[in-house]
């Protein structure tokens, strides 16, 4: 499975305010068959500090305090999919100081606006991640979890020019992003196969 950011598409006119969504923190709703959406409202620094994979809000905390701390062994040890510490460390690097440090102060300051839950055991994040004007043309973050052994860690993320667009990320992949996830579940054998 991929586990780098992928784009949702291009840039429509500069969307940037999360304040479209109108609803009360924890409201749920079935938005399409298997599909619930609950409404979330809080930034990173809302969560407590500790790690806890008990749910995929909690999970997106760990993960964006990690990737903002820069720490690749947190990073790797929060996703399913085996992620060398070593090779993250090696990407930071590559990259310019100036866009990771930009890009390490939005993760940090993130506000995770929903999570869409399918089938109970797979839940993409949908999350704000406040760049400076002018820097990063896709401020939405759809990042997936899944849950095997009631532990919930990271299967990837989708970068969206629009909350429409990160929305929809689910909607268009959630079958065959199933079918990988029963693979990864797998490949798990000291936790429960999802679905048991």
């Amino acid at each position: 499975m991929d586990t780098h950011s992928r784009s949702c598409g291009g840039w429509p006119g500069g969307e940037t305010n999360v304040q479209i969504i109108k609803h009360k923190p924890g409201a749920s709703a079935e938005i399409l068959p298997g599909v619930v959406r609950r409404y979330v409202g809080k930034t990173v620094s809302d969560f407590p500090e500790t790690v806890d994979l008990s749910s995929p809000e909690t999970a997106w905390s760990a993960w964006h305090r990690a990737s903002g701390a820069k720490d690749a062994k947190a990073l790797s040890e929060l996703s399913w999919a085996k992620l060398d510490p070593q090779e993250i460390e090696r990407s930071w690097q590559r990259g310019d100081p100036e866009d990771l440090r930009v890009y390490n102060e939005a993760v940090l300051g993130s506000k995770l606006i929903e999570v869409l839950t399918y089938r109970g055991e797979l839940a993409e994040t949908i999350s704000y991640l406040p760049f400076p004007p002018g820097k990063r043309r896709q401020p939405y973050s759809a990042r997936g979890f899944g849950k095997i052994g009631g532990q919930w860690k990271s299967l990837g993320e989708d970068r969206c020019a629009s909350l429409e667009d990160a929305r929809d990320t689910l909607n268009r992949k959630k079958d065959r992003l199933w079918d990988n996830f029963q693979r990864i579940a797998r490949d798990h054998p000291s936790t429960p196969t999802a679905g048991d």
